[in-house]
């Protein structure tokens, strides 16, 4: 080789390497942030520190997806977002995002028009990063979606819904919602058309808001038309969302009659065993007094002014002798049999959980008499037993205070002016002194 060629070699060698050393110098300046971090496979990585993953995607019409961004260094910085190309064809959850402490942030993607390519463009205030997107085309197969159930809630109809690419154990109620969808009535299939081709499918099925199911499907062929079998089931039910009014209907009263007639003879049992009616009155009255010695001198008085003879006229004619205590009692039962007759237990059924195995009753009214009145506590403890087809059973006992039922159901101030003239008994009192 002369000296000429070994020169112009040189030379040539000389302004490659210094090229190559510009363009070296150029980048790394360029990418300081991150030269020193791992690129992950399907990432576009701009030098200058901004990341949008993935890179690339191919979606399906309808289909929804997150794509993240990250800034380094790690900081909280703005990124405006942008499709290019055929920005009819998709939809962003955001238009502008800002990214946390960690440089993390994150948006979605809906597909919506078939057989398109766009750009989405993540843009800071110094970086940017694309990711690119295809739209598969739509195909031309078609599902039709059988309902299976055998549960006894009444149905309202049947939706179904097809989510590409994914599996049911991974669908949402929102993912669901943005996919091909169609309708039926009760016992009819479901049918959906112009469905894409070549991608597994999540087929999910609903009635209301309270029966569902879901079955996973191979990918459908261009012209397919597929039927499929999807088993619904009844959702758990969300009890501790609502209070539930609550009835509680009484069988038979006849052993509760019995029972409380038995009760009513034991309360009278110790009027039967004074030595009259009237006397019995008189001891009532003494009892109410609140010392001794007003009980001393009531007793001074009584004897002195002979009230048990004088207390006689005040009763009414067909009530003397012992003819009160007979009234009393049947008015007493009559009271009994008329409270029975409503025949309910009313008020509002609350749970703590879903699952909670106990409620709590607040018990309003008792025979259609309000429950404070006849002595019944407010709030009583059930216990709750889970069965199929949403019945549940419940047990507890109520607890109430037996005179005070008897109290409030004869309304007793006013039955004893219906035995006894209060103002003649007054006035006879008196005039004794």
């Amino acid at each position: 080789m002369s000296p000429g060629s070994r020169y112009l070699c040189r030379s040539i060698w000389a302004a490659l390497c210094g090229a190559s050393a510009l363009c070296s110098l150029h980048c790394s300046q360029g990418n300081e942030s991150t030269t020193q971090s791992r690129v992950d496979a399907g990432t576009t990585l701009i030098a200058d520190g901004l990341r949008l993953s993935p890179s690339a995607l191919q979606l399906f019409p309808g289909q929804r997806v997150k794509l993240d961004v990250r800034v380094s260094p790690p900081r909280v910085d703005r990124v405006n977002l942008f499709l290019l190309g055929n920005p009819e064809q998709a939809y962003l959850s955001d238009l502008q995002i800002y990214t946390d402490s960690q440089g993390l942030g994150s948006f979605w993607l809906t597909a919506t028009g078939p057989d398109a390519t766009f750009q989405v463009l993540a843009k800071s205030r110094s970086n940017s990063a694309r990711t690119q997107i295809r739209v598969a085309p739509l195909g031309q197969a078609t599902l039709r979606v059988w309902p299976i159930y055998s549960g006894m809630r009444t149905l309202s109809g049947w939706t179904a819904s097809v989510v590409p690419g994914s599996r049911c154990d991974a669908v949402t109620a929102s993912a669901a919602a943005a996919m091909w969808s169609g309708d039926s009535a009760p016992g009819q299939p479901v049918k959906i058309d112009d469905l894409p081709i070549g991608t597994p499918l999540a087929v999910t099925l609903r009635s209301g808001q309270t029966i569902a199911g879901c079955e996973d499907i191979s990918g459908l062929f261009a012209n397919e038309q597929r039927t499929v079998r999807v088993v619904a089931e009844d959702l758990p039910t969300r009890y501790a969302s609502q209070d539930l009014n609550l009835t509680l209907n009484v069988i038979s009263n006849v052993a509760l009659q019995q029972h409380f007639n038995t009760d009513i003879g034991r309360l009278l049992g110790d009027w039967d065993n004074a030595p009259s009616d009237i006397d019995f009155v008189l001891d009532a009255m003494r009892a109410q007094l609140k010392d001794e010695p007003a009980r001393l001198s009531f007793d001074d008085q009584r004897d002195q002014d002979g009230w048990s003879e004088q207390l006689g006229v005040a009763l009414r004619p067909e009530l003397a002798a012992h003819g009160l205590l007979d009234a009393a009692q049947r008015s007493l039962q009559s009271a009994v049999a008329r409270w029975l007759a409503g025949k309910n237990f009313a008020g509002r059924l609350s749970f703590p959980s879903d699952a909670s195995a106990t409620a709590l009753f607040q018990l309003a009214t008792v025979g259609e008499v309000a429950a404070s009145k006849v002595g019944f506590p407010s709030t009583h403890l059930v216990q709750v037993t889970r069965e199929p087809a949403d019945h549940l059973q419940l047990s507890f006992s109520f607890y109430f205070v037996q005179s005070q039922l008897f109290t409030g159901l004869s309304n007793s101030p006013t039955l004893l002016q219906d035995f006894v003239d209060c103002d003649r008994l007054a006035a006879t009192l008196s005039d004794a002194r």
